[in-house]
């Protein structure tokens, strides 16, 4: 996340306004982070607690990776990060409208108006595939996962 933020940041051309990200960054980000800890304390009890004494929070350790039961699905992927992709091209595009407009000067980079509506209709697509098919269901997978089959 916080890379995402830095890139996005850095279209401006500004540092003081990386400074500033950055800042926003840490500060919105403890935060969460604190009440996400609460939230699986109270959820999961001493498993949580014993998983976050072992875990490390920043920094990964690689001794500890357990290799998934499922492989990695594409259709998950676009049932579940449909929202996260439009955004990531809406802050882009903001934000070089953003340092456009610092600068003095008016307009838009074509390329991210045409990856943010692209990404719209990404977007729109698979919310009616997730709401009205079932192209993006796997119900194997699922059972995979709540430990049914």
């Amino acid at each position: 996340n916080f890379l995402a933020w830095l890139g996005v940041s850095l279209l401006t051309g500004h540092a003081w306004f990386v400074l500033l990200a950055c800042c926003f960054f840490w500060i919105y980000h403890e935060r969460v982070m604190f009440a996400e800890e609460q939230f699986l304390r109270e959820k999961f009890g001493v498993i949580y607690t014993r998983w976050a004494s072992r875990t490390p929070a920043f920094i990964p350790d690689f001794r500890l990776f357990v290799r998934p039961v499922t492989r990695f699905s594409w259709r998950k992927v676009a049932r579940n990060e449909k929202n996260g992709v439009l955004a990531l091209f809406l802050v882009f595009s903001a934000f070089d409208v953003a340092g456009r407009w610092v600068d003095g000067r008016v307009g838009y980079d074509r390329f991210y108006a045409t990856a943010t509506a692209v990404s719209l209709l990404a977007y729109l697509v698979s919310r009616y595939l997730k709401k009205h098919t079932r192209v993006l269901d796997e119900r194997s997978r699922d059972k995979i996962i709540a430990g049914e089959l």
